[in-house]
C-alpha cells in the first residue's frame, strides 16, 4: 500500500480520516501470474481509549483497478 493525501478531523475521543491510497498486489507465480493495481480509499472513524488512537470502523472502498500479467522481474541485458 502506497498511503497518501489523508485528512483527520479529531473532535474529543473521537476522529474521522480518510486515506487514499494504491496498492499492488501479485497472485500466483512472480512470472506469469496476475497483477493488480488497485485505488481504493479507506474511510475510518476512530476511538481514543487509554490514551491510544484504535480503528472502530473500516470502510474499504475501491476507486479503479487495472490488470496485467506480472513479467521477469529482473533486468535481462539485450544482447
Amino acid at each position: 500500500h502506497g498511503l497518501a493525501n489523508t485528512s483527520i478531523i479529531v473532535e474529543g475521543q473521537k476522529a474521522k480520516a480518510v486515506t487514499f491510497t494504491v496498492v499492488h498486489a501479485l497472485v500466483g507465480p512472480v512470472v506469469g501470474g496476475t497483477l493488480l493495481v488497485r485505488g481504493l480509499r479507506y474511510d475510518d472513524d476512530f476511538r481514543r481509549q487509554s490514551g491510544l488512537w484504535r480503528i472502530a470502523r473500516r470502510a474499504h472502498n475501491p476507486l479503479w483497478q487495472h490488470v496485467a500479467t506480472s513479467v521477469d522481474p529482473r533486468v535481462v541485458p539485450k544482447t
